[in-house]
């Protein structure tokens, strides 16, 4: 008996792990970060730092609009500069600071579905093994909202 209450203890414990607040599946897809509205205002994305394995685009999920009426607008993405190396030491990796260019280099994004934006990274761009901080801009029924992550390609 004990054995069976453990077990639906954990499938319970465990149902909760699969929900997420826009409602998709739990699968992380490289290069296509998902952003969630937090209950405190702030935006938070599931891929820090964003990895561009091979792709020369990116597409951004947003959180889903409270009603048929509202509409993203005003959408950028710019990549901004480099912030940090990744040096592998056998098995070990680790980050170095590294002080380049300001790129502040806009790419062109273009609204796929109501809350997806893809956007071109042209090639050669980004280094490989390289982080650079990005600006995500976008207004929400005239909201604006910001967020500062970090992007690399990694192949």
């Amino acid at each position: 008996m004990k054995r069976l209450l453990a077990a639906i203890a954990v499938a319970i414990t465990l149902a909760g792990c699969q929900h997420l607040p826009w409602g998709r599946s739990t699968t992380i897809l490289v290069g296509q970060p998902r952003i969630v509205l937090g209950d405190n205002g702030l935006l938070i994305i599931d891929q820090e730092p964003l990895l561009l394995r091979g792709a020369n685009n990116v597409t951004l999920t947003l959180p889903p609009l409270p009603s048929e009426q509202a509409r993203y607008t005003d959408f950028s993405l710019v990549i901004n500069a480099p912030v940090k190396r990744v040096v592998r030491d056998g098995s070990v990796v680790r980050y170095v600071k590294v002080d380049g260019k300001t790129l502040d280099r806009p790419l062109k994004c273009s609204q796929t579905e109501r809350t997806r934006f893809t956007c071109e990274v042209p090639a050669g761009l980004l280094d490989k093994g390289v982080l650079y901080t990005y600006t995500l801009k976008f207004r929400r029924d005239g909201v604006a909202f910001e967020l500062d992550p970090t992007i690399m390609a990694d192949g």
